[in-house]
């Protein structure tokens, strides 16, 4: 028995469907790529430059608040290892200049979070005498996000006349790859501080 002609070609017409459906979705399998997290652990840079205001509080409430600015950089000469310089100056109820420069290091415990260490020279200009000091300054930074860095930081510091300890932390918000906006505090014997500074990595 010979078959139909409308049967070939309803026969033919359910083939040629099938075969441009899976012409179809091979090409959008094809070309529909996964959408893959951003992997922005490189924002733990340590080649940057930052400038900001400081405002020192005492706790002698005796004294006003001093307010100052500061200027920090860092450089990274050797896998895990840096150099690093600030200056800091303070005006109003006790004017102070320090500078200083230090070797650091870090270790990552993961991809997002860095162990870090630091010792240093720093010189303490306060009125009517100036300190030469050693400094060790043991840390850790914490990328929370692409755009959100934790840090904390103690600093130990020895002169002629005392030894010091003070620590403090922050949060560094990387508005991009390269500028960041850090806003942060710190506590010491005499008071205690807030800063909040621009910062330029590459």
């Amino acid at each position: 028995m010979k078959t139909p002609l409308y049967l070939l070609a309803l026969v033919l017409a359910t083939s040629l469907a099938h075969a441009g459906e899976t012409s179809t979705s091979s090409k959008l399998s094809k070309n529909v790529v996964p959408s893959l997290a951003e992997d922005c652990s490189s924002r733990l840079d340590y080649n940057f430059v930052e400038s900001g205001f400081i405002q020192f509080r005492y706790d002698n409430k005796a004294l006003d608040p001093s307010n100052g600015g500061y200027v920090e950089f860092s450089h990274e000469f050797a896998k895990n290892l840096f150099v690093d310089g600030s200056f800091t100056f303070l005006e109003d109820s006790f004017k102070t200049q320090e500078y200083g420069l230090g070797l650091g290091g870090y270790f990552p415990l993961t991809k997002k979070i860095h162990l870090v260490g630091r010792v240093g020279y720093s010189y303490l200009d306060t009125p009517g005498a100036g300190y030469n000091q050693v400094y060790v300054s043991p840390g850790f930074r914490a990328l929370l996000c692409c755009h959100a860095e934790l840090y904390a930081k103690l600093y130990y510091t020895h002169n002629r006349d005392s030894d010091d300890i003070s620590g403090g932390g922050g949060i560094l918000w990387h508005i991009t790859k390269n500028v960041g906006i850090n806003t942060g505090a710190a506590w010491g014997k005499d008071g205690w501080s807030w800063q909040t500074g621009v910062r330029y990595q590459w």
